[in-house]
């Protein structure tokens, strides 16, 4: 068979396109696909900027950052301290555990925000 043979029965998958010299082709993949004949997904990941121990979870053309609880923004880069925007009142102290806070209230004030 020749190499436009093989363009002709469509061997490049998800929307590549195929290129052909008399007795070769080669697909142009597309949209974060790979391989040979583009049937696979791109690992997004292995290039991620996922940071302080975040997870890379690889989508089409992409990929996402799930964050350590203590992390925050697009690749998990930035701080979270909840204590930033609390609700403690009356002086109170705020103390941060991961994702959630105490108020430490002073002497006479009680209740979860003092």
């Amino acid at each position: 068979e020749t190499g436009k043979t093989f363009c002709q029965n469509k061997v490049c998958m998800n929307n590549g396109y195929c290129g052909y010299d008399y007795l070769t082709y080669y697909c142009g993949c597309t949209g974060g696909f790979g391989s040979f004949d583009c049937r696979s997904t791109q690992n997004d990941c292995s290039s991620s900027r996922c940071r302080d121990g975040s997870t890379c979870v690889d989508k089409i053309n992409g990929f996402e950052c799930i964050c350590a609880p203590t992390q925050s923004g697009e690749f998990c880069d930035k701080k979270f301290d909840p204590c930033l925007s609390n609700r403690c009142d009356s002086g109170s102290t705020c103390v941060s555990h991961g994702k959630s806070y105490d108020c430490i209230c002073p002497p006479g004030k009680t209740g979860p925000f003092c």
